[in-house]
């Protein structure tokens, strides 16, 4: 059994791991963009940087240990709507401290060395004292986002906070510290996985007065988390979309794609919902730009490289629910194309080509075997990429479509089958062997669209399509 003393040994080694904490600020959204059309909508450079935050002072614990059962410690519910940043929310549930509750997750091996108290709960700690450390526990049972919050010192009271994990094979780890300046609150953000944590309050001054603390813990998180700030953004790959969750009014989601060219980058944010759940801004380098759902914009400009940032949050003006998902696609913008050719397939056997007003360009049996590479502004391979062949036959009113992703060398490539036919039109004409051939077959045209590029593809003002000749069958007369 753990004596008294050997706790106050444990706590003498975390002198030596406590590290400052970083919570970066952002800043405020400026005036909106209007929306743009099915085009991409071009945006101001955005430089490859961040405002660097100097860290934050690490406490120190002393020699003497905790001295917990100094303390004063009452519990009360976290009640919605208290204007804590990034702290508090509405879930919070009714509960009252005891002083020896049981810890289910953290394994037989381990013995909490504070006392073990509730989430979603705030507590209130008096009767410190200037230079003493507080400790106190929680539970994690799983996964999940949490903030460990210190608040309402009086203007004579300075602690710092530090969070720890206490890990498995009974080893304690920091997961940050946060330690500002007077009575400021502190507030820590972190991604908790199960396990046994504690809060370590360290007092800088205090004069005995009331302070409160809690952690609150949110399991409604996505497999993005944690990119709550800047620092933490979630990389983004080329043309993959990244679908996120909010997990509570307060939630805010960051992104980030690295263009490593100086190539112009993408980006949209889709609303199937049509419930306008959520906001978009982009970072100009120096302040958050307000974007639209559903419209696709991007940045040129830049350097090579080039970090471009993008923040998801729930609009304040609806329901936030944590069931529902975004899609944010950011990447590199399709300028260009080139190598594109549409053959018959192997499968297709012989045919005799036919000669028509107008020229059927394209002519095959069954089988089209589609091919196109995507460049970006820089004329570097795009990957991911969506790129449509699309064709239309006799009198189809809709466009029948193959759509493909390029690979890493930016190609796209599909195989089409049009399938049997007998034809609306024929001609009776003779082969260059002198041979006479009845040819039965449906003309149509051909494109390939590339979505959010006009110049990448085939097709375009001066030649819109590619015609296109579907053989059924040929007879040889004579």
């Amino acid at each position: 059994m753990k004596t008294s003393r050997m706790k106050e040994s444990r706590y003498s080694v975390l002198v030596g791991l406590l590290a400052a904490g970083l919570l970066a600020g952002t800043a405020q959204g400026a005036p909106a963009i209007p929306a743009g059309s099915a085009l991409p909508v071009p945006l101001a450079v955005a430089p490859d940087r961040l405002v660097q935050i100097a860290p934050l002072a690490s406490p120190s614990v002393p020699e003497t240990g905790i001295p917990t059962s100094q303390a004063h410690i009452e519990a009360k519910p976290l009640p919605a709507g208290i204007p804590l940043p990034q702290a508090r929310q509405a879930q919070s549930t009714a509960k009252t401290a005891t002083a020896a509750m049981p810890v289910i997750a953290r394994g037989a091996a381990i013995t909490p060395l504070c006392t073990v108290l509730d989430i979603n709960t705030e507590y209130t700690l008096s009767s410190t004292v200037a230079g003493g450390s507080y400790c106190y526990g929680f539970e994690i049972t799983q996964r999940s986002k949490t903030q460990a919050f210190l608040i309402g010192q009086d203007s004579s009271t300075n602690f710092s906070l530090t969070l720890i994990r206490h890990e498995l094979d009974d080893s304690l780890t920091v997961i940050g510290t946060t330690d500002q300046p007077g009575n400021a609150d502190e507030i820590l953000l972190a991604l908790t996985q199960p396990g046994l944590y504690y809060w370590l309050m360290t007092a800088n001054a205090s004069d005995g007065s009331a302070f409160g603390f809690g952690a609150l813990v949110n399991t409604n998180i996505d497999a993005n988390e944690l990119n709550d700030t800047m620092a933490l953004a979630t990389p983004v790959t080329d043309h993959t979309p990244a679908a996120g969750s909010m997990d509570s009014a307060q939630d805010v989601d960051y992104f980030k794609f690295t263009a490593q060219y100086g190539q112009d980058v993408i980006f949209e944010l889709g609303d199937t919902y049509g419930s306008s759940e959520w906001t978009l801004e982009y970072y100009n380098g120096s302040s958050w730009i307000p974007l639209s759902l559903n419209n696709y914009y991007y940045a040129s400009g830049l350097a090579a490289p080039s970090t471009v940032y993008v923040r998801v949050a729930p609009n304040p003006s609806a329901t936030v629910n944590p069931a529902h998902t975004y899609q944010l696609l950011m990447g590199s913008r399709v300028s260009t194309s080139g190598n594109a050719t549409v053959n018959p397939g192997v499968g297709n056997g012989t045919i005799v080509r036919i000669n028509t007003n107008p020229y059927l360009t394209t002519q095959t049996a069954d089988e089209l075997d589609w091919r196109i590479v995507l460049y970006d502004t820089t004329q570097h391979p795009v990957p991911n990429a969506e790129a449509d062949f699309r064709w239309l036959l006799n009198n189809d009113t809709a466009w029948h479509v193959s759509s493909g992703l390029t690979n890493s060398s930016g190609v796209a490539s599909g195989v089409v089958h049009l399938g049997t036919c007998t034809g609306i039109y024929n001609t009776d004409q003779t082969s260059p062997s002198g041979q006479e051939w009845l040819t039965f077959f449906d003309a149509g045209r051909w494109d390939i669209i590339v979505p959010l590029s006009d110049d990448a593809g085939v097709g375009g003002a001066n030649y819109p399509f590619v015609t296109l000749g579907h053989i059924c069958s040929q007879t040889l007369i004579h």
